[in-house]
């Protein structure tokens, strides 16, 4: 197996190698993955973990510190079998939690998936706790309020873990797209499609003006003039 090829570390990054997080000991950072932070971007740093078990692990510093990342997976696998939920099921294979669960993990582990190239290829990752365990998954989520309501990343960069994903319905994932713009009116932040709403317009004759450079007030005082 080729040498990882680790990088500096960065004045604006902790340095990590050598700590141990439960199974895992930072070997080094392998890269720093450019995400949308707002309106600009960020760089994450990504590094490489050897397992007590001998496999490697890549881990986001924040799931390594937050210890959402803890093994290479082996640790959930042998709590499973010391608990004996290995050898019996938990009775929910039919459900639309579960449904969210696998379909969660199928996006981001499976190359082979429809959705693969817009999570996993793109480096979105099912946290340790639920990717080996369905159960987990229920426990920290939930059943789901309604229908209506399907799973949703709050930081639509960020990976599959409790503290980035809720139960959201379809109008409140559309205004979490990576693709949403947002602008400031009357002092709040709100969505291009919600501005438009609000004046009686299309979205897209908001976004024609947006596009041509307006923003702030100079946006919607001409919006007044025309109407």
């Amino acid at each position: 197996m080729a040498k990882p090829a680790f990088i500096p570390i960065p004045k604006f990054v902790k340095d990590y190698t050598g700590l141990r997080f439960g199974r895992l000991v930072v070997l080094g950072l392998l890269r720093l993955e450019v995400r949308s932070a707002g309106a600009g971007t960020k760089r994450v740093p990504v590094f490489l973990a050897k397992c007590d078990c001998g496999n490697t692990k890549e881990g986001l510093s924040r799931n390594l510190r937050n210890g959402l990342v803890q093994s290479c997976g082996c640790l959930q696998r042998e709590t499973r079998v010391k608990s004996g939920r290995a050898s019996r099921t938990h009775g929910m294979r039919d459900t639309p939690e579960y449904a969210a669960w696998h379909s969660m993990k199928n996006r981001c582990q499976s190359p082979t998936s429809q959705g693969y190239a817009g999570y996993g290829g793109r480096g979105i990752t099912v946290c340790d706790r639920w990717s080996g365990s369905f159960e987990t998954f229920y426990q920290d989520m939930g059943a789901r309020p309604s229908p209506a309501h399907s799973l949703d990343r709050i930081d639509c960069n960020g990976n599959y873990e409790p503290a980035n994903c809720r139960w959201a319905t379809i109008d409140v994932q559309n205004t979490n797209r990576r693709t949403t713009v947002f602008i400031e009116m009357n002092g709040e932040t709100i969505s291009l499609s919600e501005a438009a709403r609000r004046c009686g317009l299309s979205r897209s004759a908001l976004g024609a003006r947006y596009a041509s450079g307006l923003r702030g007030a100079e946006l919607f005082e001409r919006l007044s003039h025309e109407v």
